[in-house]
């Protein structure tokens, strides 16, 4: 029902999960509103969260960075009822938690344990080609005086470039793409876009 980083489990004062399939659906776009519900409230109790503690967003597949607060806290967790828009969430508030939905993009945890600022963000490629990834780290930076040096970011589980292809992708039209992209025999190129994520956060 649960998965953890181990690396990001041993740091003190961060809790953090992702739901497996054994949690149940966790979409309100496609199950049934009251299941949705329970599933969502036994995942949040399995990390002793209060879900009306807990801010999250509806994805836009763009780069769009929110800072929240408690005063966002509670809306579009237990029910369809989304306040905000965007891919990545930033907090220093204490005891508010932060959730999102992904599916084969890649989810990433950005916590800084000298200022308890934490960050969630989607990733998808059309993020990735954005560079949300460099633009947290440096918006956390601005805000909580992160030091990037001493961030910590953890990838949650996402589609790998093994299985991450297609044939002519619009990545091969951008040449920033090119080194994250190889061809195969059968007509297809495979992308990597945990790899482009990976170094556009060792840059950053």
């Amino acid at each position: 029902m649960l998965y953890q980083l181990p690396q990001l489990r041993a740091l003190p004062h961060l809790v953090h999960g992702f739901s497996t399939r054994k949690a149940g659906n966790m979409s309100f776009r496609w199950g049934k509103a009251d299941e949705v519900h329970r599933n969502r409230e036994r995942f949040c109790k399995s990390l002793n969260i209060n879900p009306h503690q807990v801010a999250t967003a509806e994805l836009e597949h763009a780069d769009r960075i929110v800072r929240v607060t408690m005063a966002d806290a509670g809306y579009g967790i237990l029910g369809d009822d989304y306040k905000l828009k965007a891919d990545a969430l930033i907090t220093d508030e204490p005891n508010l938690a932060l959730f999102h939905m992904v599916a084969d993009c890649a989810s990433l945890l950005y916590y800084d344990l000298a200022h308890h600022a934490i960050g969630l963000a989607h990733a998808g490629w059309h993020g990735t080609t954005e560079t949300i990834n460099t633009k947290i780290v440096q918006r956390m930076n601005e805000l909580f005086g992160t030091d990037p040096a001493n961030l910590t970011v953890g990838i949650g589980p996402a589609i790998l470039s093994c299985c991450y292809a297609y044939p002519e992708p619009k990545q091969k039209t951008l040449a920033a793409w090119a080194t994250y992209l190889t061809d195969d025999t059968q007509g297809l190129t495979h992308i990597d876009n945990v790899g482009y994520i990976v170094d556009q956060l060792k840059a950053a």
